[in-house]
């Protein structure tokens, strides 16, 4: 066996250092143009629903949704479209205990967008969808969406108001889809929502950004179970400037945590840190905690509450890079507990999407690492509820090593985690896709000293690039035959060869010169490499 192809493999089967993808599925819609994606989600039974917008050849965007078994096989895929050539674009989606899926987002022609809410079967039927358009009949768009355990369906967005100034609106939906009530919070000047929760006895909270004077606080507003507005109160930083909120967290107890940015000082000057606040049921003021970072401007993106403990994340800035951060927080004085910040290998810029706590309490962050060449992967990190950095990092680089941004991230009750995002996928025709990549169980990048599972086939090519009137040598790592297909850069399937594992030499004289993408597949998995041929 060729010694270059025998250090690959040994790399890939024992105990491993960097993480590699039980399944890595991607979609691109029939447009062959740019996809977005808002959400992963996982239900109880380990499936992966994954939920975007897509261009159709005939309509603008498309909401898309794609249903995956645990496998990585696909179940199901459906594209909703409104009349015309509207633009329905998700923007936040979640499932119930039934494993329905239901997803937010607009419809309609801009600027006079409308609030789309549906709910699709978990067999992909379609249950019922509901259009909300403001009284101005102008531009209105979802934020958040959250459901609970009676089905009922909430939401919160910006409403356009006739003055052009958008208002925060939320809405509530029955279990069949029926409007039940919405409401609409007004601070005299613009206000954008930023999320939403539920509270006890029925309780809707939501929290954004309000204008007042002459820059945004951040407003948290409490409604009963039929909708009225039971307080809302808002946060002016120390500096008196801009204050955006970007998340909310609910306690059992009614108390609401929100955090965001806040500028230090009126531009020109100052930098943004992060604020997390609390307020008790009654809308009181408990607390309120900076977080300066290094001092270099700091943004918290979102919050979380776990069992004894509240997790802020963000970016922070350091040395001219961003980092992710995370803080704990004591949920009842405020106290911190710990701080921690990643810098990635490559020593560039890091910035966390999504955060996430799984069955073990344990902390995982999403998002964008730049590499060496500065172009963007997917990149996953663990932590324990204390604090432990749980494994190396784990880094998503598309074939074509372009531009990967990581979105979302669910884990299933087996621990396994699912991320999503966009890949700019392709040499000729290049273009954003929706990229959902699996992993095993173990912490991110390393398999805790202990040997994994072969996942699915596993593809060596070696030398690569090769040399066209050579070959390859062909490594197949697994059982049984597999299929091998090898793609141009156009997409079109240029050779098709049924392979066996073990090593062998692949025949490319056949092949011009170029960048090719090689996919092998047995039992409907897929693993793919590229190749380059000279």
């Amino acid at each position: 066996m060729n010694r270059k192809v025998f250090a690959l493999v040994v790399l890939l089967w024992g105990t491993a250092v960097f993480a590699f993808p039980l399944w890595v599925n991607r979609y691109n819609g029939p447009a062959n143009s740019d996809e977005m994606v808002c959400a992963v989600l996982t239900d109880a039974e380990r499936n992966v629903i994954v939920v975007g917008s897509s261009p159709g050849t005939t309509t603008a965007y498309d909401i898309v949704v794609i249903k995956y078994a645990p496998n990585g096989d696909s179940i199901w895929a459906k594209r909703i479209a409104g009349s015309g050539y509207s633009n329905d674009i998700a923007k936040a989606a979640v499932l119930d205990a039934s494993g329905a899926v239901y997803v937010t987002g607009t419809t309609g022609t801009y600027p006079d967008y409308n609030i789309l809410t549906l709910k699709i079967n978990a067999n992909g039927s379609d249950a019922w969808s509901a259009t909300y358009q403001g009284s101005a009949g102008k531009g209105d768009e979802p934020a958040a969406i959250v459901v609970d355990e009676a089905g009922n369906v909430y939401v919160a967005g910006n409403e356009t108001n006739a003055d052009n100034v958008t208002d925060i609106v939320t809405i509530k939906y029955s279990s069949s889809g029926s409007r039940e009530w919405f409401a609409i919070f007004d601070g005299g000047a613009t206000d954008v929502a930023a999320g939403i929760k539920l509270g006890p006895g029925g309780t809707v909270y939501v929290a954004g950004s309000s204008v007042q004077g002459s820059y945004t606080d951040y407003v948290t507003i409490k409604y009963t179970s039929n909708g009225a507005e039971a307080w809302s109160e808002y946060y002016n930083g120390s500096g008196n400037a801009e204050d955006a909120a970007s998340g909310l967290a609910v306690a059992g107890d009614g108390s609401v945590f929100v955090t965001g940015k806040s500028a230090t000082a009126p531009p020109p000057g100052g930098r943004f840190n992060w604020v997390t606040v609390k307020y008790d049921a009654n809308g009181s003021q408990q607390w309120a905690k900076t977080y300066t970072g290094a001092n270099a401007g700091a943004e918290a993106y979102g919050l979380t509450l776990g069992s004894n403990a509240l997790y802020v994340f963000g970016k922070v800035m350091r040395s001219g890079n961003a980092d992710y951060g995370l803080v704990a927080y004591n949920p009842s004085s405020g106290d911190t507990l710990w701080v921690r910040l990643h810098n990635s290998q490559f020593n560039k810029d890091d910035v966390p999407s999504q955060i996430l706590l799984d069955g073990q309490g344990k902390i995982h962050l999403i998002g964008s690492s730049k590499d060496a060449n500065s172009r963007s992967d997917y990149y996953h990190i663990r932590y324990s509820t204390t604090g432990v950095f749980e494994g190396t990092g784990a880094r998503y680089n598309s074939p074509y090593d372009n531009d990967d941004q990581g979105v979302g991230i669910a884990v299933d009750d087996q621990g396994q985690v699912v991320v999503t995002g966009v890949c700019y996928w392709g040499v000729t025709s290049m273009n954003y896709d929706i990229v959902t990549v699996k992993y095993d169980s173990a912490a991110p990048g390393i398999a805790e000293g202990r040997v994994l599972p072969r996942p699915a086939p596993q593809l060596v090519l070696a030398p690569n690039p090769a040399p066209r009137n050579a070959g390859v040598n062909l490594m197949v790592a697994g059982e049984g035959s597999a299929q091998l297909k090898v793609y141009d850069a156009t997409g079109a399937v240029v050779r098709t060869d049924n392979v066996r594992s073990g090593a062998d030499f692949y025949h490319i004289n056949s092949m011009n010169p170029g960048v090719y993408l090689v996919e092998l597949n047995r039992n409907g998995r897929s693993q793919w490499a590229k190749l380059v041929v000279e």
